[in-house]
């Protein structure tokens, strides 16, 4: 598996001093209809200037039009044709503003509202995105993981080993194995995600358009 990482403005990076086990990094552009995060465009050159292939991903949030959401997401000024740049990705997991509850009261209408707004995304990149969740998430709030499963998966447990797939999905793409790493690769010590991809560097250079 190869190391990497994913970051917002939470995340202080010294893109100097990264470990070189660091192949890629994907980096939150987007929250909902008008969110930007404010280190975003930094972060990119950032991590294009170190070398390190880039992803940019997405927060959805349930009660907005999933077309606006997608507007938003793809106004972040990335082309996914590029060399280097990896395939979109929208965040679907428990909700930041305390919505989990209307999530689990309008489990079908919500399930749509991040259905198409991976579709939109998609026609919107010109790439097929990629899911990011938890391995309970998808079925326990939405109701059905499977509709899911015809997208690429970053799964997160942070755990020893990989954790269970959610239904309907056969492999896992990005796992999100911890959220207490450090900049210098350890999984524990710091406030750094870490991810791993389930590949070679080859199948991962594929990915970014190597």
């Amino acid at each position: 598996m190869i190391k990497g990482f994913d970051a917002s403005h939470w995340d202080n990076i010294d893109w100097d001093n990264l470990s070189p086990d660091f192949k890629f990094v994907f980096l939150k552009g987007s929250q909902g209809q008008t969110y930007h995060d404010p280190v975003f465009q930094d972060n990119w050159k950032a991590a294009r200037d170190k070398g390190l292939l880039h992803g940019e991903y997405g927060f959805w949030v349930p009660r907005i039009n999933p077309q606006l959401q997608a507007n938003n997401f793809l106004n972040r000024g990335v082309d996914w044709s590029l060399a280097g740049v990896l395939p979109p990705v929208i965040d679907i997991e428990n909700q930041t503003d305390g919505s989990d509850k209307y999530i689990l009261a309008n489990k079908s209408e919500c399930r749509d509202n991040a259905l198409q707004l991976l579709e939109a995304v998609e026609i919107g990149a010109g790439k097929t995105p990629i899911v990011y969740c938890s391995p309970h998430f998808l079925q326990e709030y939405l109701g059905d993981s499977k509709p899911f499963a015809k997208y690429g998966l970053w799964i997160a447990g942070y755990q020893p080993t990989v954790p269970h797939l959610p239904d309907g999905f056969s492999n896992w793409v990005f796992w999100q194995q911890s959220e207490y790493g450090t900049q210098q690769g350890a999984l524990t010590g710091g406030h750094l995600d870490i991810d791993w991809f389930n590949g070679d560097i080859g199948e991962l250079n594929k990915l970014a358009n190597l």
